[in-house]
C-alpha cells in the first residue's frame, strides 16, 4: 500500500511539474509580438491576446534579498499579475546607496561598459554571487512563477540627469551596455525590455542605443 501511495504521489508531482511548464505563456502560446492590426496591443505568436497586468517593483533588484524576492513575486503571481516591472540601474543609486542588498555594485567604478561580473554564482559564497547573479535569480524565479519581467536597463536619470551627472555620456556606452544585456539574457523567454522610465524628455538616440544591439547580441558574443 505504501509503495502504491509513493507511486501515486510521484506521478502527481510529475503531472504538476508538466502542467507548470506547459502553463508558462511563452511555452503555451509563443513569444510576444506587437499586433500587426493595431500596434498599441501585444499578442503571442499563436495569435492569443496578451493583457499586461503589471506590478511595479522598481527597487526589487537592489533592495530585496533572495528570500524576499521569492516571497514578493510569489504573492504577485498568486494575485494574478503577469508582469513584474523593475529596473537594473535604480533612480536612487546616488541618493541612497550604489550597491544592492548584498553590497554588490552594478559596474566597476560606475563605468557602464564594465559590468561587475565575478567567476561563479554560488549565493553562499559572497565573492562569487555578484549583482548580475542576483538579476539572473530574479529572472529565473519569475520564469518559474510564470511571470514576465518588464526590465528597464537604466532609469532615465542616468541618460538625462535632473541634477546629478549622467552615467551614459555616449551612444557607444549605451550600445555596449545593451550588448552585454542582450548577450547575457538571450535565452530568457520571459523578459520584456522597457526603454524609458523618467518624467522629463530624454536623449532619444542614447536610449535607443540600449536596444540596437539586442538582436545581434542574442546570436553572437561580445562586440568587436
Amino acid at each position: 500500500m505504501k509503495a502504491i501511495s509513493k507511486l501515486l504521489l510521484t506521478g502527481s508531482l510529475v503531472v504538476l511539474t508538466c502542467l507548470a511548464v506547459n502553463s508558462q505563456p511563452w511555452t503555451k502560446h509563443g513569444k510576444l509580438l506587437v499586433t500587426q492590426e493595431n500596434p498599441h496591443y501585444l499578442q503571442h505568436s499563436d495569435g492569443s491576446p496578451f493583457f499586461w497586468l503589471g506590478d511595479t517593483g522598481w527597487e526589487m533588484l537592489r533592495r530585496l534579498n533572495r528570500d524576499e524576492m521569492v516571497k514578493y513575486m510569489s504573492d504577485r503571481s498568486a494575485k494574478g499579475f503577469n508582469v513584474i516591472q523593475t529596473v537594473i540601474i535604480s533612480e536612487f543609486i546616488h541618493m541612497d546607496k550604489v550597491t544592492n542588498f548584498y553590497g554588490d555594485s552594478i559596474f566597476v567604478a560606475e563605468n557602464p561598459e564594465k559590468p561587475m561580473v565575478t567567476p561563479g554564482n554560488n549565493p553562499a559564497i559572497a565573492h562569487e554571487y555578484d549583482f548580475w547573479d542576483h538579476v539572473d535569480f530574479a529572472v529565473e524565479t519569475a520564469q518559474k512563477l510564470e511571470l514576465y519581467i518588464g526590465l528597464v536597463p537604466s532609469w532615465g536619470e542616468w541618460v538625462t540627469p535632473r541634477s546629478d551627472k549622467a552615467l551614459f555620456n555616449t551612444t557607444d556606452q549605451a550600445y555596449n551596455y545593451g550588448w552585454f544585456l542582450g548577450n547575457r539574457y538571450k535565452s530568457a523567454p520571459n523578459i520584456i525590455w522597457i526603454l524609458g522610465a523618467i518624467a522629463i524628455p530624454m536623449n532619444g538616440a542614447m536610449v535607443l542605443s540600449f536596444g540596437v544591439p539586442w538582436p545581434k547580441a542574442s546570436q553572437m558574443g561580445p562586440p568587436d
